[in-house]
């Protein structure tokens, strides 16, 4: 049960390390060039790192969240069964 919750732990981290830069990039690109040449106005830029952390925080505790279902499957699952069906 662990690992199968510690692999969701991780896929949540991978998750939140591409989405972090990813996502601000695309908030610079469009605050400072998308806006100006469409509307002739910007908004001004703020970068709260606190919602940052939070945005971590909750795609790791998602991704557990996600991973409790088949954790249980897999704890409840004989593994003599399991090897024989696949």
């Amino acid at each position: 049960m662990r690992l199968i919750l510690g692999r969701s732990a991780l896929v949540g981290v991978t998750a939140a390390a591409l989405a972090v830069p990813l996502g601000l990039g695309l908030a610079a690109l469009l605050v400072f060039e998308m806006q100006p040449r469409a509307f002739g106005w910007t908004l001004a830029w703020s970068l709260d790192r606190g919602a940052l952390v939070r945005v971590v925080v909750l795609s790791v505790a998602a991704a557990v969240a996600a991973g409790i279902a088949p954790a249980w499957s897999a704890l409840r699952a004989s593994p003599a069964r399991a090897l024989t069906e696949e």
